[in-house]
């Protein structure tokens, strides 16, 4: 079973009854081997694992993250280096290339932040992804316990942290229309 085969099977398992995260992941995946058709298998492994740290449930930043702004800091720190540390017992597990393992690992601790061109690639797919596809799921399932000002910080945020021109061009359509969205959510329930 090649390396993204064992990763992507792990992901989906993980999030096995969230569909809205597993599409989302699947996503980044897709918008990293698009861009970027020569991505080594390290890069597209981060790519759709990146919030795995998200499958444990009464994990330190979904703690947070149910009572604080979606961008809290010490959270976002949390959640990469978890997820980071999640990806890299599993491999270590499988028998994975050590080397290989460290490359994920390191995409996934600064997947929020970016750092390097690499990283900076996961965190602009990520935030495309989610630009893409996440709208539903924060209407649905967050708007009521965070309010619509949050959600809509969240989704700036993702937008604005964009580094890559042309990958802000691709989420400028679903980003103008989830603020859109949005902003007729908050004026319906004033």
């Amino acid at each position: 079973m090649s390396l993204y085969t064992l990763v992507h099977q792990f992901v989906v398992t993980a999030f096995r009854s969230e569909p809205a995260i597993i599409r989302h992941l699947e996503r980044t995946e897709y918008w990293a081997r698009r861009l970027r058709p020569n991505a080594d298998v390290a890069l597209r492994c981060a790519a759709v694992a990146h919030d795995i740290e998200r499958s444990e449930p009464n994990s330190g930043s979904n703690l947070v993250f149910r009572k604080r702004p979606f961008q809290d800091a010490q959270a976002l720190r949390y959640h990469q280096r978890r997820g980071a540390e999640i990806i890299g017992g599993y491999l270590t597990q499988q028998g994975a290339d050590k080397v290989q393992i460290q490359r994920i690992q390191s995409l996934i601790a600064t997947h929020e932040v970016g750092g390097t061109p690499d990283q900076n690639f996961i965190k602009d797919v990520d935030s495309l992804s989610f630009l893409e596809n996440n709208l539903a799921y924060f209407v649905e399932k967050l708007i009521g316990s965070h309010g619509v000002t949050d959600v809509i910080a969240k989704f700036q945020w993702m937008h604005d942290r964009i580094t890559d021109s042309s990958i802000r061009k691709l989420a400028q359509p679903y980003y103008l229309d989830a603020i859109a969205t949005l902003n007729s959510v908050q004026n319906s329930h004033p």
